[in-house]
Protein backbone atom coordinates (compact mmCIF):
# COMPACT_ATOMS: atom_id res chain seq x y z
CA UNK A 1 0.00 0.00 0.00
CA UNK A 2 1.53 3.59 -0.83
CA UNK A 3 1.56 6.25 1.66
CA UNK A 4 -0.87 7.95 2.85
CA UNK A 5 -1.04 11.37 3.11
CA UNK A 6 -3.03 12.88 6.39
CA UNK A 7 -5.68 15.08 4.72
CA UNK A 8 -6.83 12.27 2.07
CA UNK A 9 -9.92 10.52 4.19
CA UNK A 10 -9.50 6.72 4.23
CA UNK A 11 -11.60 4.49 2.30
CA UNK A 12 -12.81 1.64 4.88
CA UNK A 13 -12.77 -1.96 3.35
CA UNK A 14 -15.88 -3.85 2.70
CA UNK A 15 -15.74 -5.98 6.00
CA UNK A 16 -15.32 -2.47 7.83
CA UNK A 17 -18.37 -1.06 6.19
CA UNK A 18 -20.89 -4.02 7.59
CA UNK A 19 -20.46 -3.83 11.60
CA UNK A 20 -23.25 -5.87 13.37
CA UNK A 21 -25.39 -3.40 15.55
CA UNK A 22 -24.81 -4.36 19.06
CA UNK A 23 -25.58 -2.37 21.79
CA UNK A 24 -24.08 -2.18 25.04
CA UNK A 25 -25.94 -3.16 27.85
CA UNK A 26 -24.85 0.31 29.14
CA UNK A 27 -26.55 1.91 26.39
CA UNK A 28 -29.56 -0.12 26.86
CA UNK A 29 -30.29 0.54 30.74
CA UNK A 30 -29.44 4.08 29.80
CA UNK A 31 -32.78 4.33 27.32
CA UNK A 32 -34.89 2.42 29.30
CA UNK A 33 -34.71 4.90 32.27
CA UNK A 34 -35.45 7.81 29.97
CA UNK A 35 -38.19 5.74 28.61
CA UNK A 36 -39.69 5.25 32.22
CA UNK A 37 -38.55 8.70 32.75
CA UNK A 38 -41.32 10.26 30.09
CA UNK A 39 -43.76 7.67 31.07
CA UNK A 40 -43.97 8.91 34.57
CA UNK A 41 -44.19 12.72 33.53
CA UNK A 42 -46.67 12.38 30.61
CA UNK A 43 -49.42 14.50 30.96
CA UNK A 44 -47.76 16.42 33.67
CA UNK A 45 -46.58 19.94 33.68
CA UNK A 46 -43.17 19.94 34.52
CA UNK A 47 -40.72 23.20 34.65
CA UNK A 48 -36.86 23.58 34.41
CA UNK A 49 -36.00 26.25 36.88
CA UNK A 50 -32.62 28.15 37.40
CA UNK A 51 -30.33 26.53 40.46
CA UNK A 52 -28.93 29.81 41.57
CA UNK A 53 -32.28 32.01 41.16
CA UNK A 54 -35.48 28.92 41.65
CA UNK A 55 -36.63 30.58 38.58
CA UNK A 56 -38.88 29.00 35.69
CA UNK A 57 -37.72 28.94 32.65
CA UNK A 58 -39.54 26.57 29.91
CA UNK A 59 -41.93 23.69 29.72
CA UNK A 60 -41.12 20.42 29.04
CA UNK A 61 -44.40 18.98 28.28
CA UNK A 62 -45.54 21.60 25.67
CA UNK A 63 -43.93 24.55 23.62
CA UNK A 64 -44.77 28.11 25.30
CA UNK A 65 -47.53 30.13 23.35
CA UNK A 66 -46.47 32.88 20.76
CA UNK A 67 -49.48 34.83 19.81
CA UNK A 68 -50.13 35.24 15.89
CA UNK A 69 -48.42 38.69 14.50
CA UNK A 70 -51.60 40.53 12.96
CA UNK A 71 -51.06 41.58 10.20
CA UNK A 72 -52.03 45.18 9.56
CA UNK A 73 -51.56 48.01 7.06
CA UNK A 74 -50.93 48.46 3.74
CA UNK A 75 -47.72 49.14 2.05
CA UNK A 76 -47.42 51.42 -0.68
CA UNK A 77 -44.03 50.01 -2.97
CA UNK A 78 -42.74 52.26 -5.61
CA UNK A 79 -39.37 53.58 -6.55
CA UNK A 80 -37.18 56.13 -4.59
CA UNK A 81 -37.78 59.02 -7.67
CA UNK A 82 -41.39 58.50 -7.56
CA UNK A 83 -41.68 59.30 -3.82
CA UNK A 84 -41.81 63.55 -4.06
CA UNK A 85 -44.47 63.08 -7.35
CA UNK A 86 -47.93 63.30 -7.79
CA UNK A 87 -48.24 60.10 -9.13
CA UNK A 88 -47.39 58.57 -5.64
CA UNK A 89 -49.97 61.06 -4.25
CA UNK A 90 -52.45 59.85 -6.74
CA UNK A 91 -51.81 56.19 -5.59
CA UNK A 92 -51.69 56.57 -2.20
CA UNK A 93 -55.24 58.32 -2.45
CA UNK A 94 -56.65 55.57 -4.41
CA UNK A 95 -55.67 52.67 -1.91
CA UNK A 96 -56.71 55.36 1.25
CA UNK A 97 -60.20 55.07 -0.70
CA UNK A 98 -60.23 51.55 -1.29
CA UNK A 99 -58.91 50.16 2.05
CA UNK A 100 -59.78 52.60 4.22
CA UNK A 101 -60.00 50.42 7.02
CA UNK A 102 -56.40 49.80 6.92
CA UNK A 103 -53.18 52.23 7.46
CA UNK A 104 -51.25 52.58 4.39
CA UNK A 105 -47.49 52.09 5.45
CA UNK A 106 -45.68 54.50 3.21
CA UNK A 107 -41.78 53.84 2.82
CA UNK A 108 -41.18 57.47 1.77
CA UNK A 109 -42.53 58.35 5.27
CA UNK A 110 -39.83 55.48 6.66
CA UNK A 111 -37.14 55.18 4.53
CA UNK A 112 -34.81 58.37 3.14
CA UNK A 113 -32.49 55.72 1.10
CA UNK A 114 -31.78 52.63 0.32
CA UNK A 115 -29.70 51.69 3.22
CA UNK A 116 -31.86 52.92 5.27
CA UNK A 117 -34.34 50.76 4.40
CA UNK A 118 -32.17 47.53 4.57
CA UNK A 119 -32.33 46.69 7.97
CA UNK A 120 -35.74 47.55 8.87
CA UNK A 121 -37.63 45.95 5.45
CA UNK A 122 -37.72 42.36 7.09
CA UNK A 123 -39.58 43.71 9.61
CA UNK A 124 -41.83 45.77 8.06
CA UNK A 125 -42.97 43.03 5.59
CA UNK A 126 -43.70 40.30 8.37
CA UNK A 127 -46.42 42.58 10.00
CA UNK A 128 -48.14 43.85 6.84
CA UNK A 129 -51.69 43.02 5.32
CA UNK A 130 -51.04 43.91 2.01
CA UNK A 131 -48.56 45.33 -0.91
CA UNK A 132 -49.80 47.48 -3.48
CA UNK A 133 -46.92 48.87 -5.84
CA UNK A 134 -46.56 51.32 -8.61
CA UNK A 135 -43.49 51.60 -11.42
CA UNK A 136 -41.99 54.16 -13.05
CA UNK A 137 -43.71 56.32 -16.00
CA UNK A 138 -42.11 53.81 -18.37
CA UNK A 139 -43.18 50.52 -16.54
CA UNK A 140 -39.91 50.02 -14.98
CA UNK A 141 -39.46 49.00 -11.69
CA UNK A 142 -36.12 48.43 -9.46
CA UNK A 143 -34.20 46.28 -7.70
CA UNK A 144 -35.70 47.18 -4.10
CA UNK A 145 -39.63 47.25 -5.27
CA UNK A 146 -38.58 43.49 -6.57
CA UNK A 147 -36.84 42.63 -3.46
CA UNK A 148 -40.29 43.74 -1.58
CA UNK A 149 -42.59 42.13 -4.16
CA UNK A 150 -40.94 39.06 -3.44
CA UNK A 151 -40.40 38.76 -0.09
CA UNK A 152 -44.05 40.04 -0.08
CA UNK A 153 -45.19 37.21 -1.61
CA UNK A 154 -42.57 34.61 0.12
CA UNK A 155 -44.38 36.02 3.57
CA UNK A 156 -48.30 35.66 1.59
CA UNK A 157 -48.96 38.87 1.67
CA UNK A 158 -51.44 39.48 -1.23
CA UNK A 159 -50.03 41.96 -4.08
CA UNK A 160 -51.57 44.48 -6.27
CA UNK A 161 -50.82 46.54 -8.69
CA UNK A 162 -51.36 50.45 -9.47
CA UNK A 163 -52.11 51.28 -12.64
CA UNK A 164 -51.93 55.17 -13.90
CA UNK A 165 -55.23 54.81 -15.10
CA UNK A 166 -56.67 54.56 -11.15
CA UNK A 167 -56.99 50.42 -11.01
CA UNK A 168 -55.88 48.19 -8.95
CA UNK A 169 -54.87 44.85 -10.74
CA UNK A 170 -53.70 41.51 -8.62
CA UNK A 171 -52.51 39.90 -12.26
CA UNK A 172 -49.57 41.28 -13.59
CA UNK A 173 -46.59 40.17 -15.31
CA UNK A 174 -42.66 41.11 -14.96
CA UNK A 175 -40.16 41.20 -17.43
CA UNK A 176 -36.87 40.94 -16.54
CA UNK A 177 -34.61 43.58 -18.26
CA UNK A 178 -30.44 42.37 -19.20
CA UNK A 179 -29.87 46.27 -18.31
CA UNK A 180 -27.30 45.88 -15.11
CA UNK A 181 -28.99 48.56 -13.77
CA UNK A 182 -30.12 48.41 -10.70
CA UNK A 183 -32.91 51.26 -11.15
CA UNK A 184 -34.06 49.06 -13.88
CA UNK A 185 -34.47 45.30 -13.42
CA UNK A 186 -38.09 44.77 -14.58
CA UNK A 187 -41.29 45.99 -16.60
CA UNK A 188 -44.13 45.80 -15.27
CA UNK A 189 -46.75 44.82 -17.93
CA UNK A 190 -50.81 44.00 -16.95
CA UNK A 191 -53.55 43.51 -19.17
CA UNK A 192 -52.99 40.91 -22.05
CA UNK A 193 -50.55 38.54 -20.15
CA UNK A 194 -49.96 35.28 -21.82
Amino acid sequence: MGKVHRYLPTIPTAPQLVKPLTPSVHSLNRLNAHRKEAHATAGRHLALSDAKSGRTHASLDRPPYIPPIKRRGVYLASPLPTYGTARYDRVANLIRAKYSSEPLVEPRDLYASNEDWRNPWPGTVATIARLVFFANPDKSIGAGVLRELADAQWQGVPIEFASDAGRLADTYALDFLSDNDPCRVAIVRVGSIQ
